[in-house]
């Protein structure tokens, strides 16, 4: 839409936007950050030049009588909204023009408060004078100690104030989200169901197969099968979270390039993988050469029922004097404490 074209539309509107009879719609636009765009109407063939004319995008014209409704004036943006969803809706990315198009429907008259501010904000000033519009739109002058006006604080007719987020850890889960913020609630849903899988985890049908009841480890090495490294990413990033640990210490949930690498799924008697494990060959110049217990974890319901204790005689027959590498729990110092191994820990 043209510049005129715009005037004419505010014109037509709300008459209580002109002044002197005309509209600076410049100041309108820059006023809400919006900005003209250069066109020009497609050349013929033959044409080396055009005539350029400042336009406003069909999103950006939505965009600004949405504002303008917002301020109190009668620029009422329902039916171009109506036209310019389906658009908007279809488009992986959206502008900030195409978000007030998108959530126009869900928050209108329910925004929160508009801050207008003749020198960018209201800080440090204070409201003066209160007045509701026939819009059922509640506006606050705010100005300075001496008087001197400094802006207005425009409350939609509908707007209620919500109690603010609280920064919430989920005690089953442990992931950190803001309750009362419908998004971050969204999430932690999302993300409670993906740990879930491994804090409370269920028979894998893909060992049951082979598990026939059995209680034992199955050994991942960087050839095995991409679903039995995504077991071990997990659990991998389980120790990471609950350890603090800079890192994930397995390579992806696609694989892990070492070729020495040694996992270990941890499973019971019905086929569900409790736990996780991995050793790795370390060679330095400033140490003897030697295998290291990476990191280990178990879900927290199946700690201390023994998982560790069934295959430490074979990892200590395979591996030898293994290193227990930090970062150690507690528990894990405990438990080589139990089995006489202390010098592992060293």
């Amino acid at each position: 839409m043209y510049r005129a074209d715009v005037e004419d539309l505010l014109l037509a509107l709300d008459g209580r936007l002109a002044e002197h009879g005309s509209i600076d719609v410049d100041r309108w636009v820059a006023l809400f950050g919006l900005r003209w765009t250069s066109v020009s109407p497609r050349p013929k063939a033959r044409s080396t030049a055009v005539f350029s004319h400042a336009a406003l995008r069909a999103t950006e014209v939505a965009d600004l009588l949405i504002l303008l409704e917002r301020c109190g004036f009668h620029t009422d943006p329902a039916l171009l909204v109506d036209l310019l969803l389906p658009h908007v809706s279809a488009q992986a990315l959206q502008t900030g023009a195409e978000l007030s198009v998108y959530w126009f429907q869900r928050t209108h008259h329910k925004c929160a408060p508009l801050a207008l501010a003749s020198a960018g904000s209201l800080m440090g000033l204070g409201p003066i004078e209160y007045f509701r519009l026939d819009t059922g739109h509640k506006v606050e002058v705010w100005g300075h100690d001496d008087g001197r006006l400094g802006g207005l604080m425009i409350t939609p007719p509908k707007f209620r104030r919500r109690p603010e987020p609280v920064e919430t850890t989920c005690t089953i889960c442990s992931y950190t989200f803001w309750q009362g913020d419908t998004e971050s609630s969204q999430l932690h849903r999302r993300e409670h169901k993906k740990r879930m899988s491994y804090l409370e985890p269920q028979p894998r049908p893909k060992l049951l197969a082979t598990h026939a009841g059995n209680v034992t480890a199955h050994h991942v090495t960087t050839h095995s099968p991409p679903w039995q490294h995504r077991e071990m990413y997990v659990r991998a990033l389980a120790f990471k979270r609950e350890l603090h640990y800079d890192f994930v210490q397995w390579g992806s949930p696609s694989g892990d390039s070492d070729p020495q690498v040694n996992g270990f799924l941890l499973t019971d008697a019905i086929g569900a993988i409790v736990g996780a494990c991995a050793f790795r060959w370390r060679d330095s110049p400033d140490m003897p050469a030697h295998w290291g217990l990476q990191w280990i974890w178990l879900c927290p319901g199946q700690r201390r029922k023994g998982h560790v204790t069934r295959h430490w005689s074979a990892w200590r027959r395979r591996f030898g004097n293994f290193a227990i590498e930090a970062p150690v729990s507690d528990a894990m110092r405990a438990f080589a404490l139990k089995q006489g191994d202390a010098a592992l820990l060293e």
